[in-house]
């Protein structure tokens, strides 16, 4: 039997999915406490994990999103395999939204993130210098262990009128993935054959 504080996490959880979906915003917790404002006060029993959020999103798009979410998810994915193919050696493979197909609805804010592999950032740069593409450089803070936490190189470009994240680990020691903010686990990354299938198998990750 549902509690009432499942049921006011799942009303939470949903209402932040629809907040991602139609305004593109990617941070769960800012779309958490931004659905927490539309939902009366009688329902708050705890926020739901980043975990259920994204489950939501899969749903909401399921039910809301249609064809033509799925030609979107489809045509991100293909882009995704040739600017992976422009990478390859530096032996890149798809993360986030783009793979699980939790992207939102919202066009705008599509982006396509990998993990790329490098002994310095500075390889990349030279890549896209030498083609002449425009590109910044940050980093990004990433749990690379259970509660250790590293900063990592980012190269941010556009592609084919789509932003690009690629972040950049070591060539050794970079093997094993960092672990997301999501769901706790392992980030899940796809190489092209895995990006192949999906397409093949027209569904989500």
């Amino acid at each position: 039997m549902t509690s009432s504080s499942d049921r006011g996490r799942a009303a939470l959880a949903n209402e932040a999915a629809r907040i991602i979906c139609e305004t593109g915003l990617k941070d769960y917790r800012l779309a958490k406490s931004k659905a927490a404002e539309h939902l009366p006060a009688d329902a708050m029993s705890g926020m739901p994990r980043n975990s259920e959020v994204r489950d939501a999103v899969l749903a909401y798009q399921q039910v809301f999103g249609g064809e033509a979410f799925e030609r979107a998810l489809a045509d991100l994915r293909r882009k995704a395999i040739r600017v992976m193919r422009w990478l390859a050696e530096f032996r890149p493979r798809l993360v986030g939204g783009v793979y699980s197909g939790a992207i939102g609805l919202e066009p705008r804010e599509y982006d396509i993130q990998l993990h790329v592999f490098a002994d310095a950032v500075e390889e990349l740069d030279i890549q896209f210098l030498n083609q002449g593409i425009p590109f910044d450089t940050g980093a990004v803070r990433l749990q690379v262990r259970r509660g250790v936490f590293e900063e990592r190189p980012v190269c941010e470009f556009e592609f084919e009128g789509t932003r690009v994240t690629a972040t950049v680990f070591p060539e050794r020691g970079g093997r094993q993935p960092p672990i997301s903010s999501v769901d706790d686990q392992p980030i899940r990354r796809a190489s092209i054959k895995d990006i192949e299938a999906l397409l093949a198998d027209g569904s989500p990750a």
